[in-house]
């Protein structure tokens, strides 16, 4: 097999499964994020990929479905209408979007388990949106975020990330439910500032492993 280099987040660059070569790819018409360089080296995978096609398959039929369930379901006192604009921000607190909000993040989840930047970035993408649309994030995915972030090296968007959540987003004042009030909108923080410019008690562990792992690298890049 031919070798490629890992980012420096441990995540594959495009290459063909079974063979490793860069060239010439073409991706999985099934899930989409792994490629391969010919028909032969695709049917020779097929045994050791299947499993994990499948799954990414369904998951994304299944997250097609709820949002066509959720679009077509008609306006009450509770489901306002067209809700992915006017219930973006509140998603969760509607009821009726919780099987999609479930079914978005299993697709997430089941691109997780493929170590390429396509599917790294697919899976962030689902997560960000779902942030967006349910700010109280009941489903947790912000925990997910930073270190998926650090895995794609996009190390400004993390620590951003997470100071927001350590500084607005730990204010016991802060109103999930006012769609106007600023959200996830740090950009360009110092990421060499001392932990002291928040408090680092507001930070769960995923997210406390996430800033340390970021802080070591920024080292690491600095002492090399």
């Amino acid at each position: 097999m031919e070798g490629y280099d890992l980012t420096p987040g441990g995540l594959a660059p495009p290459h063909c499964a079974a063979c490793g070569v860069t060239s010439q790819l073409l991706r999985c018409g099934g899930c989409k994020v792994v490629s391969y360089c010919s028909a032969t080296h695709q049917s020779a995978h097929r045994a050791e990929h299947k499993a994990i096609c499948n799954a990414i398959k369904k998951s994304r039929e299944t997250l097609a479905h709820e949002e066509a369930a959720l679009r077509a379901r008609p306006a009450n006192l509770y489901l306002p209408f067209d809700v992915f604009n006017a219930g973006a921000g509140r998603f969760w607190g509607i009821i009726d979007t919780r099987d999609y909000m479930r079914a978005r993040f299993a697709a997430a989840d089941s691109l997780l388990q493929v170590d390429t930047v396509s599917a790294a970035e697919e899976a962030l993408d689902h997560l960000m949106d779902m942030l967006r649309l349910c700010r109280s994030d009941n489903l947790g995915v912000r925990d997910i975020v930073p270190t998926l972030l650090l895995r794609l090296d996009r190390e400004q968007e993390c620590y951003d990330f997470l100071k927001w959540w350590a500084t607005v987003g730990s204010d016991m004042h802060y109103d999930w439910g006012d769609v106007t009030l600023p959200y996830l909108n740090i950009r360009g923080a110092d990421a060499f500032e001392d932990f002291d410019a928040f408090d680092v008690n507001s930070l769960g562990l995923a997210h406390l492993v996430a800033a340390t792992l970021l802080k070591l690298r920024l080292f690491l890049d600095l002492s090399s």
